[in-house]
């Protein structure tokens, strides 16, 4: 053969243009394409354009003029092949384009197939976009028109499956199934497109029936994927075939066998793709070179040339040696050429078709074991193939003699071990069987009552296992609900828990408040006495407590609580010292001891000399939860300010923001923080103004976006805090239940957080602080 240099990565396809395979095309990793003279074995032009690898090329089919190149970069380029230039780009797959192929007889249609898992139809002559075939659930790797018309269009793909397409109606046809991997090529067989093949990954090539819709047969020799399958010219009867292996080999498609392997030990690099020149005019192709009188020339007794793309960056040309048509072409031709045994009898068990030569063959078998021609498994290996493709390939046999004779030579194969004793069994009973060896056709529909017969296995099996698994997911389901039913009442049970709790908390609550009205009064009382009589703050406290109180809650008039809910009909009287009103006065106090002291002032109208007692009252309250945090702290006042009779003026001052030299930055700050959010309302809706949130929104998400948010707005900084801090941070405005699950902080959760944190009258990065150690108050 020959082989073409020039590429500067691997070679992934090949292409002769007609009509007698002068030119040759082949695409490369190396982003181009090259036309080769196949004639003088030279290189003529490179086409550069492409923006990836080119992964495809094809010949219109009239004089080879137009050369379709399809690539990686998600483009087909069409190219002069006269005048070396760019004629048009075609651009619509949303994936790298891995075939293209020219309708017959004069390239009207190109057929492109993608990465996209779409085969789309363009219109040559008028440069546009025709239709898209949709139907492929993978990569779609090759597309073939039918001869000699063109009408039908197949493509094949990495579903395992190869598709029937109608051109003129854009019909899907039918879908051969069949490979166990990927299909990576296919092609119709001439000169009537009545027959298809394609190579798949699973190292198998299928021949399909086009008419009938069936599988003709499998052909397995490869030890890799097959990448590449083409017809050989004119009548299709040989099939070539390139594998990741690196072999490339020649099939008789009549026997399903292969006659053969071009290159053997030549290269290991695996074999993209293969074409078979076109034969021109004169019944040869041009592709087979100059004529010469040398010897040795492999071309000068070649009619067909087949060329080869590789992954070692070359195309090569091989000569397809003359395939004999019978038993004793083959034993002339080895005889002339010097045959090895070991080739002889390779050539020969395809081509047995009658007893004489089943016999022939066996003693050939036989004497070149003997003579270390050929291994004992070698020879096993080839009678025991010959024997059992009998059935199929021995001639017309209408008085049987051929099944006796065939019984005979199984038992001699079986005495010389060649078949153990299942296999000659087998044989023996298919030899015996009515019409075995009678009719073609008999052999064919046994065939096809087997494969069916093993479908209805296949498709018992299956229906057994899709009840068992039905079963499976019916018992899983019972458990399912079950769990759900246990589920939904164990819900029930925690929401009733839930209720009690709620009851209990509410009427805690509401003595808790009791005690903090109480103890704002006497907090009043023993502040003002701390100033001493003569101070003139008695009074004032008395009377600021009794205008902040008359101000706040209106003790006198009934409908004001009514009023407060908007329930205009609970204005009856029976209801005046119901537990509506109580709840309504203690609700409206407990807002008071949470508002900052500058809006209390604002809101009630206090006047300034008052300003300083209503200090004292709001300071005690807000002091003093309960009674046992109310004991303890003068204690805790006394023991800082080193006084004893002025200790409710130290705290006084400490906690509610008054003038008082010795307030420490913190202090400043939680005070600049309180003055810029008064309610809790203001400070959300600032936050969710920075998140660029509307308003009125309910609830954000707690994220890193929030919490970025919440520095800005406090002065605060978790990198300085700690992981330790947000965690409590994140941990109290989470919630129970849903919030907590979805992570959300909602205008309840923050309005608590919020108050909290008010209370304390701390900055807020003490009282984030407080939070790692402690429950917030």
């Amino acid at each position: 053969g020959h082989v073409f240099h020039g590429h500067a990565a691997e070679v992934g396809a090949v292409a002769f243009a007609p009509p007698d395979g002068a030119l040759l095309a082949s695409g490369s990793v190396d982003k181009t394409a090259r036309l080769w003279d196949a004639r003088t074995r030279r290189h003529v032009h490179t086409f550069r354009g492409h923006e990836s690898f080119v992964q495809a090329v094809a010949f219109a089919p009239t004089d080879g003029a137009l050369l379709a190149t399809g690539s990686d970069d998600k483009t087909i380029k069409l190219w002069n092949t006269a005048t070396r230039r760019l004629v048009l780009t075609f651009e619509g797959h949303a994936g790298s384009v891995f075939g293209v192929a020219f309708s017959p007889p004069d390239g009207t249609w190109l057929a492109s197939g993608s990465e996209d898992k779409t085969v789309q139809l363009w219109n040559v002559p008028a440069r546009s976009f025709h239709h898209t075939f949709t139907g492929h659930s993978a990569w779609v790797r090759a597309v073939a028109f039918a001869p000699p018309n063109g009408a039908l269009l197949v493509s094949c793909a990495e579903d395992k499956t190869v598709k029937l397409w109608h051109v003129e109606s854009k019909n899907y046809l039918h879908t051969f199934e069949g490979h166990s991997m990927g299909v990576r090529s296919v092609a119709f067989s001439p000169p009537d497109g009545a027959f298809v093949a394609s190579g798949s990954d699973d190292a198998t090539i299928k021949l399909w029936d086009v008419k009938e819709r069936s599988l003709v047969g499998t052909l397995a020799s490869h030890a890799g994927g097959v990448r590449s399958v083409a017809f050989a010219p004119p009548d299709g009867r040989f099939l070539a075939s390139g594998a990741k292996d690196g072999a490339i080999k020649l099939w008789d498609v009549r026997t399903l066998t292969v006659v053969h392997c071009f290159g053997e030990g030549a290269s290991s690099a695996r074999v993209w793709a293969v074409a078979f020149a076109p034969l021109g005019a004169g019944g040869s192709s041009l592709a087979r070179g100059p004529k010469t009188t040398e010897k040795g020339d492999p071309f000068a007794d070649s009619e067909l040339v087949l060329a080869s793309a590789a992954g070692d960056k070359t195309v090569a040309l091989w000569p397809v040696p003359q395939q004999a048509s019978t038993f004793f072409d083959v034993l002339v031709i080895a005889n002339r050429e010097r045959w090895s045994s070991e080739k002889l009898l390779e050539s020969l068990a395809c081509k047995v078709t009658d007893v004489a030569e089943l016999k022939l063959f066996y003693t050939g078998c036989a004497a070149a074991c003997r003579r270390e021609d050929i291994t004992v498994d070698d020879r096993n290996r080839l009678v025991r193939g010959v024997l059992d493709s009998a059935p199929r390939s021995f001639r017309f046999d209408k008085e049987a003699r051929v099944a006796a004779a065939l019984k005979l030579v199984i038992e001699k194969a079986r005495r010389d071990g060649i078949l153990d004793q299942p296999e000659a069994v087998r044989l023996d009973r298919l030899a015996e069987r009515d019409d075995t060896l009678s009719d073609e056709r008999f052999v064919d529909l046994a065939e096809r009552v087997t494969r069916l017969e093993s479908n209805i296995e296949k498709l018992a099996s299956y229906t057994v296992g899709l009840a068992d698994y039905a079963r499976h997911v019916a018992t899983r389901l019972n458990d399912r609900l079950a769990s759900v039913e246990d589920r939904a009442k164990a819900a029930m049970e925690y929401a009733q828990r839930v209720d009690d709790e709620l009851l209990r908390f509410k009427q805690q609550y509401r003595k808790h408040l009791k005690r903090k009205a109480a103890l704002g009064v006497m907090s009043a009382v023993v502040g003002a006495l701390s100033f001493g009589v003569g101070s003139g703050l008695v009074s004032a406290a008395g009377d600021v407590f009794t205008s902040v109180f008359d101000r706040v809650i209106d003790f006198s008039d009934t409908a004001h609580f009514f009023d407060a809910v908007g329930d205009a009909a609970a204005a009856d009287a029976s209801v005046a010292s119901s537990d509506l009103a109580l709840l309504i006065a203690e609700e409206k106090l407990g807002d008071w001891c949470d508002t900052p002291l500058e809006t209390v002032v604002a809101e009630h109208r206090i006047e300034v000399s008052q300003l300083q007692a209503a200090a004292m009252i709001q300071t005690m309250l807000i002091f003093n939860d309960d009674l046992a945090t109310f004991a303890e702290a003068p204690k805790r006042s006394s023991s800082s300010s080193g006084g004893g009779g002025a200790v409710g003026v130290v705290a006084v001052g400490g906690v509610t923001g008054l003038d008082d030299d010795d307030d420490d930055d913190d202090n400043k700050t939680a005070s600049s923080a309180r003055r810029r959010f008064a309610t809790a309302d203001a400070a959300f809706s600032e936050i969710k103004k920075k998140l660029g949130v509307p308003p009125s929104t309910k609830s954000v998400p707690f994220d890193d976006d929030f919490v970025v948010a919440f520095e800005v707005c406090f002065d605060v900084d978790f990198d300085d805090l700690g992981d330790e801090s947000r965690v409590a941070f994140q941990s109290r405005l989470g919630g129970r239940g849903k919030s907590a699950a979805k992570g959300v902080v909602t205008a309840v959760m923050w309005e608590k957080f919020f108050k909290r944190w008010h209370k304390s009258d701390l900055s807020m990065e003490d009282y984030l602080k407080t939070l790692v150690s402690a429950s917030p108050p």
